[in-house]
């Protein structure tokens, strides 16, 4: 949802047959979208709120996310 927020297109691909390794999951980012749209970041402040956690990603990339999350906060 963060990348959403900042403008890539995402897609979770699995690379490798489960059956082989439980860590085949990868995350495919495109940047390709305006960044903040109104869409994703609804709904990542409700996920997260609903879930009452602040993700270390958000604490990283705080200089990036704060003009989009404080729009809705």
């Amino acid at each position: 949802m963060i990348l959403r927020i900042l403008g890539f297109k995402t897609q979770v691909v699995e690379f490798v047959s489960s059956e082989a390794t439980a860590r085949n999951i990868m995350i495919k980012a495109e940047f390709c979208v305006k960044p903040g749209q109104c869409g994703p970041v609804g709904e990542y402040l409700a996920l997260r709120d609903y879930w009452g956690v602040k993700p270390w990603l958000e604490d990283r990339l705080a200089p990036l996310l704060a003009k989009y999350l404080s729009r809705y906060e």
